[in-house]
């Protein structure tokens, strides 16, 4: 740990055309070209980040010293404890596949499922929650063990999703503003939660005791972090809140540290989200993903060579 108590953290910020790996302490930035525009980036348990193309049917592989490798199709992994697999969502049907071969390992089926505004997983791959648009705004709860589906209508559109590590709670951010919060045990009893604008970005910490909610208000932005609740005796609490001059597009939370990208800031929040610690340069950011602090792999170092 550094003497500022912030531990160096490696967030990759996409560009319109690059892919930057920036230092979260010293800001050190190191940029890769990229063949055209990313929709995303994700990160890869070995250390690879994976970016789906805006202009063509692809995804771009990208690691450092390396070329660009093209795989065909856009995949968003989500990826979860175990290093060599994924699940990805397809029209009508959530797939879990290989990693990095990409061969399919079991289809569940989600018919109706189309039109995804956000996705996420649990930490160990059981619990898949979507948010989806168009029609009627949905959640829907897909446990791949038992090939549950459960739906939970929303009371208005919806564009991200956070998914507690252990499944306990999924958290779905309102456009409108609100948090609809949902225990996948009992997905008929879902609860409401108030926010001070339009949610855009939502994290659970490790313990699940904190719910981080990026809004939208105005011009400008809050972080607030939230008890959540479902019991009726115990109302959700607003722990702090912390303003942006920006409104938030992403967040991301790395053991004590909050992650937020505003616009061509990156922010770093210490103490849980409580405190701004530094502000580093985005510029032209359209999106980010956090670098594991330790690369896993069940390849050996030589098989990609």
């Amino acid at each position: 740990m550094l003497a500022t108590g912030i531990l160096a953290v490696t967030v990759l910020i996409l560009g319109p055309g690059d892919l930057s790996y920036v230092d979260t302490v010293s800001g050190a930035t190191r940029t890769m070209p990229l063949p055209g525009f990313g929709a995303a980036v994700f990160v890869a348990p070995d250390g690879r980040a994976i970016v789906p193309s805006v202009s063509e049917d692809a995804t771009w592989v990208l690691a450092e010293g390396r070329e660009v490798e093209r795989w065909s199709g856009r995949l968003m992994p989500m990826f979860f404890d175990e290093p060599d697999r994924l699940w990805a969502l397809l029209p009508g049907e959530l797939v879990l596949l290989s990693y990095p071969e990409r061969l399919p390992l079991r289809r569940q089926g989600a018919k109706g499922l189309a039109d995804v505004r956000a996705a996420g997983v649990s930490r160990d791959g059981r619990l898949v929650a979507a948010v989806t648009g168009g029609g009627e705004a949905e959640l829907w709860l897909v446990v791949g063990d038992t090939q549950t589906v459960r739906r939970v209508p929303l009371p208005g559109p919806a564009s991200s999703v956070a998914v507690a590590a252990e499944a306990e709670l999924v958290a779905a951010g309102l456009e409108t503003g609100g948090v609809v919060l949902v225990a996948p045990e009992l997905p008929g009893l879902p609860r409401r939660i108030e926010t001070p604008g339009a949610v855009v970005a939502l994290g659970f910490d490790g313990d699940r005791k904190t719910l981080l909610v990026g809004c939208r208000t105005g011009t400008g932005g809050v972080v607030v972090g939230v008890r959540p609740e479902l019991r009726p005796d115990r109302p959700a609490k607003e722990l702090f809140r912390i303003p942006l001059k920006l409104p938030p597009s992403q967040l991301a939370v790395v053991g004590k540290q909050v992650l937020v990208l505003c616009g061509d800031r990156l922010l770093v929040l210490g103490r849980g989200g409580r405190t701004l610690e530094r502000e580093l340069e985005a510029p032209g950011a359209r999106g980010m993903a956090v670098l594991p602090a330790e690369v896993r792999s069940v390849l050996p170092a030589w098989s990609d060579r």
